[in-house]
């Protein structure tokens, strides 16, 4: 590589000294490599609550989301999505696809210049440091500005980045990638419940924390422009990544500055914009043009709590031996065997239950929830826990959650092709990562007009796991009946032997934070 600016450039740990830009905006980009949205949720760290909250600096506000997205037309990896948040480009455009062989091979400054690049050569005398623990990282250090690399472990990084922001000449721009989660999920699994991934996602939150330490502490800091933004390149599911499942797709964002609209971010935003954001924060904007996302956002309006008892139809419970809708959507038909506790009911070999309330019911939006324990050892084929549709194709329309011999499976129509969500073939994807057992775990569906849908699942132990799509051309409408325990047809070959303590059925689409509020009944 050859640089024109004065630079300094070694795979190791140093320093260089250089002037500050007075007065200039400054920006810290963050990335947690493999961090799973609902992970940071999970860890919830005091720098998470305090973003959120608007609380980590007057002046400040944030803008978040735990529903985020990655490069969407290539598998979830990290080369092709560090170079998406660094070059505000898609993987046709940056020439690197994939993990495998020497996949930074096209990687070009010239043709898809990152961020970086694109302020140092703007402003020659910014001081902008590249901060990276996997090597080959190093093809992102920009050849304009005055640059210092530094690359060793994640946390020795760390140190040496808080003594730099420490120092006189401090950098103003700063891009670290922090490997450490990802290392702990491939080696553990990516679960928000294992504990040593959730160790290390934690462990790079707190070096994240001492960074915005480090610049708060800056005698300069009151009157500095900052943007903080936090990424990360893709989530994961058992110990892999590199497959078409959502949980590798939803990622966390945020962004945080005193020129940030304070609020959830609307949406499904991309970590494709980040590059556009900064760009624009310095001043820029003639350049955001060349790039794939323009990184404009809005917020969720701040609203007052809708009651959980809007839109419901179903509360379905066992009361005096008799399954009984504590809701007012209508009564239910029993079939066949089912065996009612005093609490619970169970299907049997033909028992199921039709929910004559929603005949006809064909609505845009909805959610459903269910709280339920099954064997999923014992499962044969693929027998539906609730569906409104013909479950002998998957492709017809309507949906269905069924059960199967791994996990539980949202199945739904699209114009194009069936829609399931289960990790064991290409086209297939993870429901999630709960799968009932000996106790009671609640697994709920939201469905929103605009093709975008949550998959929520909330253990005993009050564990919350989810992810969002966006899907074009969904097809919700069975025209059956809505059956728990069979397909909408009620003919479907294969049983499930389940234990249901509540169900509830919306006719409106519940949020994320609905969902997480609604608790096991």
């Amino acid at each position: 590589m050859g640089y024109s600016m004065k630079r300094l450039f070694v795979i190791g740990l140093l320093f260089f000294a250089a002037a500050n830009l007075d007065a200039a905006p400054k920006v810290l980009v963050y990335m947690l490599d493999g961090a799973r949205a609902d992970s940071l949720e999970a860890v919830n760290h005091p720098v998470w609550q305090a973003l959120k909250a608007n609380r980590w600096a007057d002046g400040y506000h944030t803008a978040w989301s735990v529903t985020a997205g990655n490069e969407p037309f290539v598998l979830p990896a990290s080369a092709p999505n560090h170079a998406v948040i660094a070059t505000g480009k898609l993987a046709k455009h940056h020439k690197v696809f994939n993990n495998k062989d020497k996949f930074y091979a096209n990687f070009s400054h010239a043709a898809t210049p990152t961020w970086q690049e694109r302020i140092g050569r703007k402003f020659p005398d910014t001081r902008i440091v590249q901060v990276f623990s996997w090597a080959p990282d190093v093809i992102f250090m920009p050849e304009s500005g005055i640059v210092s690399v530094v690359s060793g472990a994640d946390g020795t990084n760390n140190q040496v980045l808080v003594k730099m922001l420490g120092r006189k000449n401090a950098p103003s721009v700063l891009m670290v990638f922090d490997d450490a989660p990802d290392h702990a999920g491939h080696k553990h699994g990516y679960y928000p419940y294992t504990k040593p991934y959730l160790a290390k996602v934690r462990a790079a939150m707190q070096r994240f924390s001492d960074l915005l330490d480090a610049i708060k502490a800056q005698p300069t800091f009151a009157e500095d422009d900052w943007l903080i933004v936090l990424c990360s390149d893709h989530g994961g599911v058992g110990k892999v990544h590199y497959t078409a499942s959502p949980q590798s797709y939803t990622v966390p964002l945020l962004y945080c500055g005193k020129h940030i609209p304070a609020g959830e971010i609307a949406g499904k935003p991309n970590n494709l914009g980040i590059a556009a954001n900064v760009l624009r924060h310095f001043g820029l904007d003639a350049e955001v043009a060349e790039l794939d996302d323009d990184g404009k956002f809005s917020v969720v309006p701040a609203a007052e709590a809708r009651p959980a008892a809007e839109g419901m139809l179903y509360d379905l419970v066992v009361n005096g031996g008799k399954i009984v809708n504590r809701a007012t959507g209508g009564g239910v038909t029993p079939h066949g065997t089912l065996t009612v506790d005093a609490n619970s009911f169970r299907t049997g070999a033909n028992g199921f239950l039709t929910l004559d309330g929603l005949k006809g019911f064909d609505g845009d939006a909805l959610t459903f929830a269910i709280t339920l324990k099954c064997d999923l050892s014992a499962v044969k084929s693929d027998p539906v826990i609730f569906a409104n549709k013909d479950w002998q194709k998957g492709s017809n329309p309507g949906f269905a959650l069924v059960a199967k011999k791994e996990s539980l499976v949202f199945n739904s129509a699209c114009k194009n092709a069936s829609l399931d969500y289960l990790v064991r073939h290409s086209n297939r994807i993870d429901l999630g990562d709960i799968v009932p057992g000996k106790e009671m775990s609640m697994v709920a569906v939201s469905i929103r007009p605009d093709g975008f849908v949550t998959v929520f699942q909330k253990a005993a132990d009050g564990s919350e796991y989810w992810f969002r799509v966006k899907v074009a051309g969904l097809q919700t409408k069975g025209g059956f009946d809505w059956n728990i325990g069979q397909d909408g047809a009620g003919k479907y070959k294969h049983h499930a032997d389940f234990e249901v303590k509540n169900f509830r059925f919306w006719n409106r689409a519940l949020t994320l934070d609905e969902l997480r509020k609604a608790g096991l009944e």
